[in-house]
């Protein structure tokens, strides 16, 4: 499947969201997420539980960027504080996510 056609695929999903209001809250898309610099920042705010991802959430971002390949992007952009700055420290916690995300 290319990357157009998994966009489409979870195009009308619920991916995830913002847990406050106001500007930029709302749900996570398929569009945001397959964009590196949105998506960049959507895992900063779930890193600082601002957000959270859907079990959909997780599948689009391991189908399309791949968990491997999206770690190393991450580290590239300096990773997250706390101790998480390597491509494995950051493989680590997203594999953890779907034990602390709301499925």
């Amino acid at each position: 499947m290319n990357k157009s056609e998994i966009i489409e695929k979870y195009s009308n999903l619920d991916l995830g969201g913002a847990s406050y209001s106001g500007p930029g809250a709302g749900p996570y898309l398929a569009r945001q997420l397959a964009d590196p610099e949105e998506a960049r920042l959507i895992m900063w705010e779930i890193f600082g539980h601002e957000g959270s991802l859907t079990k959909q959430g997780y599948l689009f971002l391991k189908e399309y960027y791949g968990l491997d390949s999206f770690a190393v992007l991450m580290a590239e952009w300096g990773g997250f504080d706390d101790g998480y700055k390597t491509n494995t420290e950051i493989l680590d916690w997203l594999n953890s996510l779907p034990e602390y995300e709301n499925y």
